[in-house]
């Protein structure tokens, strides 16, 4: 039988981190299919320890990421609902904006665009990042629920 051929493999947002004599670094393996779609992601989280002056790995995990979204479409007039400000339980403020028919979240200075997974629902491609926006009793937004890629569940709520 002849033998299959290996995955194309490629690292994508490789972050190190430093603290002392210990290292984590995190990224995301992706394997990607001839015609250049991604097959498959899996983020990884290695930490590695110093030892006689070499770095050493001592732990390691891969986690599989939801394989891509697809996106609906939405009327870009439903998205005003949404734009505000909206302050997770840390402090830190997230912006929703619109820019002409798209909808964006932006951080600091960092701003990605939103895709609709369903009416009030949101996804950033190429992350496992997902926003649900919570309506009260009358229809108004009072707040996100924001799943990270780490797992973590926020509510942020909105504040303007």
């Amino acid at each position: 039988t002849p033998e299959r051929p290996l995955p194309a493999l490629s690292t994508e947002d490789v972050k190190v981190r430093v603290y002392g004599d210990a290292a984590v670094m995190t990224g995301l393996l992706v394997e990607t299919a001839s015609d250049g779609r991604r097959v498959f992601v899996l983020r990884f989280t290695n930490t590695y320890i110093k030892q006689k002056g070499r770095w050493r790995m001592s732990a390691g995990q891969l986690t599989t990421l939801s394989r891509e979204r697809a996106s609906i479409k939405l009327d870009p007039k439903t998205y005003d609902a949404y734009v505000g400000q909206y302050r997770n339980p840390s402090g830190r403020i997230l912006n929703i904006v619109r820019e002409g028919d798209k909808l964006m979240a932006a951080v600091g200075g960092q701003k990605e665009e939103l895709f609709p997974a369903a009416e009030s629902q949101f996804f950033i491609k190429n992350a496992d990042v997902l926003l649900t926006f919570v309506k009260d009793e009358r229809g108004r937004v009072i707040r996100l629920i924001n799943r990270r890629p780490n797992g973590d569940v926020v509510q942020e709520e909105k504040i303007k």
